[in-house]
C-alpha cells in the first residue's frame, strides 16, 4: 500500500514539529492585525494638500480651457477641502454673475455631467422626442417679462422722444431769434414828429380807425401781411393779440368769482345759464389797447406798473354782454386847436351800448339779463349804467393817456411807436419781415380755409315739393 518516500512525503531527518508550528505561526498573525494600521494614515495628509492647492490654482487662475475647469467641478465634490479654502471658493461662486452661472451648467449639460436643465418645462428638453412646453405659470411670467420689457423700451422711446422734441424747439426758437434779429418797423418813426407823418398814419390815431387790419396795412409792407393772410391766418388781430381772451383775463385778474357783477349791465354772472357765464372782455378794442395801454403777453416782465395798466384793460362781463358790445368803441377823438388829436369818453356809444343790453330786440340771449330789471327802471339803470362805466373804468384809462406826454401828437407817436414793437408781436410776423428785409420772402398761394358763407333758399314748386340750394360766397 505504501509506496514509500514518495507516497507518504519526504521528511527530513533535522525535522520538529513543535519547529514546524512556530515557523508557521507568524504567516497567520500578521493577516489581521497589520492590514488596517500601515493603509489609513497616507490616505488623509499626502494625497489632499496637493490636490487642495491645484484647487486654489485653478480658482485664481484664468484659464479658457473648458475642459480643466470640467475636470476640476468633477474631482470638487469627492476632495476634502479646507475650511479656510471652502470659504474662498464660496465667495468666487456667490460673485459670479448668474449668467455665468447657467451657461456653465448648460454646457455641464451639453457634456452630459449633469441632467438638463428644467426651467419649468413640461415634456423633455428642446430638440428632444417631446416638444418643449412652458408650465401656465412659467408662460404667465414669460408674458409678464416680455410686456415688461416692451414697456420699458417704449417708455425709453417715448423719452428719447421727448427730448429730442424739446431740443428741436430749442434750436428753432434760437433759430428763429437769430433770423428776426434786427427786425425793428420802428424805424420808420425815427427823428419824426406827428406833423412829419402822412394823414393815413396819422388816422390811426383816430378811435374810429381800430381795426387789426386797417392797422397792419398801413404800418407794415402789403406784401408782408399778404403772406401773413396766406400762411398763417386770415387775422390780422393775430399779429397784436398773442393769447386766447380769457387766457389773458385769467392771468391779470384771476378767476371770476361766484356772484361778481359785469362791468356793463351791472348785474350778477351765473354759470347756470349759457348767456350769463363770465366772458374776458377788453374795455378798449384791441388797437387802443395797443395804441393807448398793452394787452398781456406770457413773456412779458410783470412788474407793479404794468399789471395796473393791464388791469385797466381787461373786465369780466357776461357773454351776451360782451358780443354785444363787440369791438364798440367807449372813446372818442377830437382835433385840437394846435391840430393834434384827443380822447374823450364816449357817452353816445355807451348809451347805446347800455340800450341794446335792455331793449327789447337784446340778442345774443341777453333777454334773460334784461328781464332782470323791471321794465320801469330800465331807463334808469341804463343812465345810472354810463355813469358807472364812464367814472370806474374809462376816466382811469384816459388820464393815464393824458400822462404820457404834453400833447396828442407825443401820445400819438408812442402808440404807433408800442404797435410795430417787435417785442410785441407775433414771432411769425417778425420772421416774415425777416424775409423781406433779406429780399427772399415770396407770396405763396393761399393754403387758409376760410369761412364759407352758406345761404339756404327754400323754393316751392307744384306738388308742394321743396328743393333747397345752397349758394356759397
Amino acid at each position: 500500500m505504501y509506496g514509500g518516500r514518495e507516497s507518504i512525503g519526504y521528511r527530513p531527518a533535522s525535522f520538529s514539529p513543535s519547529e514546524s508550528f512556530v515557523k508557521q505561526t507568524p504567516k497567520v498573525e500578521p493577516k489581521v492585525e497589520p492590514k488596517v494600521e500601515p493603509k489609513v494614515e497616507p490616505k488623509v495628509e499626502p494625497k489632499v494638500e496637493p490636490k487642495v492647492e491645484e484647487i486654489e490654482v485653478n480658482l485664481k487662475g484664468e484659464t479658457d480651457d473648458i475642459e480643466s475647469g470640467f475636470l476640476t467641478l468633477l474631482h470638487l465634490s469627492s476632495l476634502p477641502i479646507s475650511e479656510e479654502n471652502d470659504k474662498i471658493v464660496r465667495e468666487f461662486l456667490r460673485n459670479t454673475p448668474r449668467e455665468t452661472v447657467i451657461k456653465t451648467l448648460e454646457e455641464l449639460a451639453n457634456y452630459g455631467i449633469i441632467p438638463p436643465l428644467a426651467k419649468e418645462t413640461i415634456g423633455g428638453v428642446k430638440g428632444g422626442p417631446r416638444e418643449v412646453r412652458l408650465t401656465e405659470k412659467a408662460q404667465v411670467l414669460k408674458r409678464d417679462n416680455a410686456d415688461f420689457a416692451r414697456a420699458r423700451e417704449e417708455s425709453k422711446l417715448r423719452r428719447f422722444e421727448k427730448q429730442r422734441k424739446k431740443q428741436a424747439k430749442i434750436d428753432s426758437k434760437l433759430a428763429l431769434e437769430s433770423r428776426i434779429a434786427g427786425v425793428d418797423s420802428r424805424t420808420q418813426f425815427e427823428g419824426k414828429t406827428f406833423n412829419d407823418l402822412d394823414d393815413f398814419i396819422k388816422q390811426l390815431s383816430s378811435c374810429e380807425n381800430h381795426k387789426p387790419s386797417v392797422f397792419a396795412e398801413r404800418l407794415f409792407s402789403e406784401k408782408s401781411v399778404t403772406v401773413w393772410k396766406n400762411t398763417v391766418t386770415t387775422l390780422c388781430r393775430k399779429i397784436f393779440e398773442l393769447h386766447q381772451p380769457d387766457t389773458q383775463c385769467v392771468n391779470v385778474l384771476g378767476q371770476p368769482t361766484p356772484g361778481q357783477l359785469c362791468y356793463m349791465c351791472g348785474l350778477a354772472m351765473n354759470n347756470d345759464v349759457e348767456s350769463m357765464k363770465p366772458s374776458c372782455e377788453h374795455i378798449l378794442p384791441i388797437m387802443q389797447a395797443m395804441f393807448f395801454l398793452d394787452l398781456y403777453r406770457s413773456s412779458d416782465v410783470k412788474t407793479e406798473e404794468q399789471m395796473n395798466i393791464l388791469k385797466m384793460e381787461y373786465a369780466w362781463t357776461h357773454r351776451c354782454c360782451n358780443l354785444i358790445k363787440n369791438v364798440t368803441s367807449l372813446l372818442e377823438t377830437r382835433i385840437d386847436a394846435e391840430n393834434y388829436p384827443t380822447w374823450h369818453f364816449s357817452s353816445s356809444n355807451a348809451t347805446v351800448l347800455i340800450s341794446n343790453i335792455f331793449g327789447p330786440d337784446s340778442g345774443h340771449g341777453c333777454n334773460v339779463v334784461r328781464d332782470l330789471v323791471p321794465e320801469t327802471e330800465r331807463a334808469e339803470w341804463i343812465t345810472g349804467r354810463v355813469e358807472k362805466i364812464q367814472t370806474e373804468k374809462i376816466n382811469p384809462i384816459l388820464e393815464y393817456i393824458r400822462s404820457k406826454g404834453a400833447n396828442g401828437g407825443v401820445i400819438a407817436m408812442i402808440g404807433l411807436k408800442n404797435c410795430v414793437n417787435p417785442e410785441k408781436i407775433d414771432k411769425k410776423f417778425l420772421e416774415i419781415l425777416a424775409q423781406e428785409r433779406d429780399r427772399t420772402l415770396v407770396v405763396p398761394p393761399k393754403n387758409i380755409k376760410t369761412r364759407k358763407y352758406v345761404k339756404v333758399l327754400k323754393v316751392k314748386r307744384k306738388g308742394g315739393n321743396k328743393r333747397t340750394y345752397r349758394n356759397k360766397r
